[in-house]
């Protein structure tokens, strides 16, 4: 479970930190790296260049590390159905959020919140 006192990447350039601020406080609205891009004024070649330099990923990357670790919250704290969380997240369907999460979990977004709830069965990957 992420908290809010441990939430802190220190990445020492500004643009970068304001960057992921925005990836966190701005879902499901920040979902591209365009989106981000009108928040900040840079070109996306620079952008790219400065997260590969601070953090050794992309902002695409990023934005969807962001999703999923937001996902993977509500599936556990919430009752949310799928759906709704796949919206909440930025996804266009529960599908897109299925086939994503599968990729980062290695289960589908119902099997994580299951093994969430049963006891000695724990997978959280963010």
């Amino acid at each position: 479970v992420r908290r809010k006192s441990t939430d802190v990447l220190m990445v020492t350039d500004d643009l970068v930190a304001r960057c992921l601020n925005l990836m966190r406080t701005g879902m499901p609205d920040i979902v591209s790296v365009k989106d981000l891009l009108n928040h900040v004024n840079i070109s996306r070649k620079t952008l790219e260049k400065r997260f590969r330099s601070a953090l050794g990923s992309t902002p695409a990357a990023e934005i969807r590390r962001e999703q999923l670790s937001l996902a993977s919250q509500l599936l556990i704290q919430s009752d949310m159905n799928v759906a709704a969380i796949a919206r909440q997240c930025g996804f266009a369907n529960s599908g897109r959020l299925a086939e994503a999460f599968g990729r980062f979990a290695g289960v589908s977004p119902s099997q994580f919140r299951k093994n969430q709830t049963s006891p000695g069965l724990r997978l959280v990957n963010n």
